[in-house]
């Protein structure tokens, strides 16, 4: 099936079929809780900027499959759990087209692929590049460098609440039920919490992390995000743990487009020179 046919199909599966409704996952709070804000200090709708992540099998009968979340760290740049885009290759070659749904409008979302993906080589962390949408600007989240401290509130905002769903007419729908998780930092890793596991700098806390929101970005109090989902236990899915967004600072982006010009290898440094990205 051709890429423009399954999301032909898809469209119609939505505008005839009316939606499912799954029931919340432990640990869901209410929306109204929160208060985020953009880089420029505005109050964006977080469906903009938080985003599922899903693939579509190549070979037929090209099979869809949710991996997890990510979130906008520059205009046309997310990032995410390098975990969530391994499962894209298999023997180093992509044998998988990872897309993102992003909101569009008050009901519509838009799904766009991943040309670029860079995946580091010393923390579960990982950067995307989409193709950029003329005449729109992204909303992105404001990153915080520093550590967060014992007992400081935290909270995620991703999608393990969805699902692609056959339908007993062979048809399928994708289910997306975005939500919060509140917590508290419990411990804190500077350094890693093991040498096999998570041998880079990362944080516990006790917000219930459930299948799919790995690759979301935990937030301060104030709205800034210090890490990125990373994992959590079995069955106890409130003992989780986050990679500290500063491991971002050692990835760099591969064969990308920056400044107008294609760069084979470009340090993340350089977006921080640029401005492109701000670490608070």
């Amino acid at each position: 099936m051709a890429k423009s046919s399954w999301r032909k199909k898809f469209k119609k599966n939505r505008a005839e079929k009316p939606p499912i409704i799954l029931p919340p996952l432990l640990g869901t709070d209410e929306p109204d809780k929160y208060l985020v804000f953009d880089n420029d200090g505005g109050r964006p709708d977080l469906k903009e900027c938080v985003v599922p992540i899903f693939y579509v099998s190549k070979a037929e009968p090209r099979e869809w499959r949710f991996v997890g979340t990510a979130f906008f760290i520059a205009q046309n740049l997310v990032a995410t759990a390098r975990h969530v885009v391994e499962d894209i290759f298999v023997d180093n070659h992509q044998a998988h087209d990872p897309y993102i749904f992003q909101r569009s409008g008050e009901s519509e979302f838009r799904a766009r692929p991943l040309i670029s993906i860079c995946r580091s080589a010393s923390a579960d962390i990982a950067i995307a590049q989409l193709s950029p949408i003329a005449g729109h600007k992204h909303k992105v989240l404001p990153l915080r460098e520093t550590e967060p401290s014992i007992g400081e509130i935290t909270f995620t905002y991703a999608f393990p609440n969805s699902a692609v769903v056959r339908r007993d007419d062979g048809q399928f729908d994708i289910v997306m039920n975005p939500a919060f998780y509140r917590g508290t930092v419990v411990e804190i890793f500077p350094e890693g919490r093991d040498s096999v596991m998570l041998p880079w700098p990362c944080s516990r806390v006790n917000f219930f992390m459930h299948p799919g929101s790995s690759g979301g970005p935990v937030f301060d109090e104030e709205g800034r995000v210090f890490g990125v989902n990373c994992m959590s236990g079995e069955p106890e899915r409130n003992v989780a743990y986050v990679t500290a967004i500063k491991t971002l600072i050692n990835t760099a982006l591969n064969e990308v487009i920056f400044e107008g010009e294609f760069h084979r290898e470009l340090p993340f440094e350089r977006l921080l020179e640029a401005g492109v990205i701000q670490l608070f």
